[in-house]
C-alpha cells in the first residue's frame, strides 16, 4: 500500500491535513492578498480624500486589510506626540472620496515608472489581454472549483461519517470559497473588461454634485474603480494638502471696479469655482493661468460685501475611487491598435535585457569614415 493510499484511508491524517492546509492557505491570503486597485498605487506618494474634506498625504503601503501612510518627515500633534504615518483601516476606508496620484507630487523616478504604467495600460498588448482573461477565466470558474471540493469531501465524508471535520467539509469549503474569492476576484463585469486600457468617462459623486472625469481605465475590484492619466480638478486643499492654505503662496485677492482680482501663484491652472455671500453661494467657473492674474466679476448685491472664494486646482493625476461614489458612463476616444502595439513590441525596449542587447549591438557594429577614398 503506498503512503498516498495510507493516508486517505487514515481519517485522523486526513482530518489533519485538511486543517493544516486550510489554515496555511487562509493565512497567507489574508495576509497577502490586497484589494488590485489599491496595490497599483504602492509606494507612491498620494493624497487621500474623505467625503468630509479630511486630507491625509504619505508614501502609500497596502495592506490587506486597510491602508498606511508614511510621512516624508515626522510631525507633532497638538499635544506633541510625534506621528510618522496616518493608518487607514478597511472599515473607515468606506468614508472615503478619492485617492490621487497626483504627478507633480512624484520623484523623479516615480514620474518614470507612472509613464510606464500609463504606456503599458493604453491600448494592451494581445499578451497582456491573454494574461487577463485567464484570470477572469478562473474568477469565472471559481464556483465550479468549489463544487468540484465539496463533492470530492463529500465522498470522503460518506466513507468516515465518524470524522467530524470531512462531515463539515460544506462549512470548509464554503470558507475557503470567500478566500478564494478574495484571490482572485469576483467583480468580473464584461461591459467594463472591454474598456480596460481606453479612454472612459467617469461619473464621481462630490457631495451632491456630479463631476466628470476623463481618463484611462486600467483597473476595476468589487470596491474600486482606477483611472490613469486624468486632467483633474482638485480643491485647493487637496492639491496644497492643507485645508488652512499654504504658508508662502498665498493666493492674492484683490478688490477692482466691478470685482475681484485673483493672482495666481501656482505652476498649475487655477479655477475659480464658486462666489458665495452670506448663504448665497453661486458657481463662476473662472480659469486663472499660473502665475497670472484674472477678473472676477461680482453682482450688485456682493459688491462691498464679505465674500468668500472656492478654489480649486487642475492638475495631472491618477485616481482610485470608491464605485459606490462612481460609474463609468461613457466610452472615450478610440485609436486603431498598431501591430507592434498588439504584439507588445513597443514594450521591448523598456526591458533590461533588450536594451543591453542593443547597446552591445551598437558598439559592435562598425562605423565608416568619410576621410576613407577608394583606391
Amino acid at each position: 500500500m503506498s503512503l498516498l493510499e495510507s493516508f486517505l484511508n487514515n481519517p485522523i491524517a486526513v482530518s489533519i491535513g485538511v486543517i493544516v492546509v486550510s489554515s496555511l492557505v487562509g493565512f497567507y491570503i489574508n495576509a497577502r492578498v490586497r484589494d488590485r486597485c489599491l496595490r497599483d498605487l504602492d509606494g507612491y506618494l498620494v493624497t487621500v480624500e474623505d467625503k468630509a474634506g479630511k486630507v491625509m498625504w504619505g508614501k502609500l503601503e497596502v495592506f490587506s486589510a486597510g491602508l498606511e501612510l508614511l510621512y516624508s518627515t515626522e510631525k507633532k500633534d497638538t499635544e506633541g506626540h510625534v506621528e510618522n504615518s496616518y493608518i487607514l483601516y478597511d472599515t473607515e476606508l468606506a468614508n472615503l472620496q478619492a485617492i490621487y496620484r497626483i504627478h507633480d507630487d512624484q520623484s523623479t523616478r516615480n514620474q518614470r515608472k507612472r509613464a510606464t504604467d500609463i504606456k503599458r495600460t493604453y491600448q494592451p498588448s494581445i499578451f497582456r489581454r491573454a494574461l487577463r482573461g485567464l484570470r477572469n477565466l478562473f474568477s469565472t470558474f471559481k464556483d465550479a472549483i468549489v463544487q468540484s471540493l465539496n463533492t470530492l469531501l463529500g465522498q470522503r465524508a460518506a466513507q468516515s461519517p465518524q470524522n467530524a471535520v470531512l462531515s463539515k467539509h460544506k462549512e470548509l469549503t464554503t470558507s475557503g470559497a470567500q478566500l478564494l474569492s478574495g484571490a482572485v476576484g469576483n467583480a468580473y463585469e464584461p461591459i467594463l473588461e472591454r474598456h480596460i486600457g481606453q479612454y472612459i468617462v467617469l461619473e464621481m459623486l462630490r457631495g451632491e454634485k456630479v463631476e466628470e472625469e476623463y481618463g484611462i481605465l486600467k483597473e476595476y475590484s468589487d470596491k474600486y474603480i482606477e483611472i490613469l492619466n486624468v486632467r483633474v480638478e482638485v480643491p485647493l486643499y487637496v492639491y496644497v494638502k492643507d485645508p488652512q492654505g499654504f504658508p508662502g503662496r498665498q493666493i492674492k485677492v484683490e478688490k477692482s471696479a466691478q470685482g475681484l482680482r485673483v493672482s495666481n501663484p501656482l505652476d498649475r491652472t487655477l479655477l475659480v469655482e464658486s462666489v458665495q455671500c452670506g448663504e448665497n453661494k453661486r458657481e463662476v467657473e473662472v480659469f486663472v493661468p499660473a502665475h497670472e492674474i484674472a477678473e472676477v466679476a461680482l453682482e450688485e448685491d456682493e459688491i462691498g460685501q464679505e465674500v468668500k472664494l472656492a478654489y480649486a486646482v487642475r492638475c495631472l493625476s491618477d485616481l482610485v475611487v470608491p464605485r459606490s461614489l462612481a460609474v463609468v458612463r461613457h466610452a472615450g476616444k478610440r485609436e486603431k491598435l498598431a501591430l507592434d502595439v498588439l504584439l507588445g513590441l513597443d514594450e521591448l525596449s523598456d526591458m533590461p535585457w533588450m536594451k543591453r542587447l542593443i547597446d552591445s549591438t551598437r558598439r559592435e557594429t562598425p562605423t565608416l569614415s568619410t576621410d576613407v577614398r577608394p583606391r
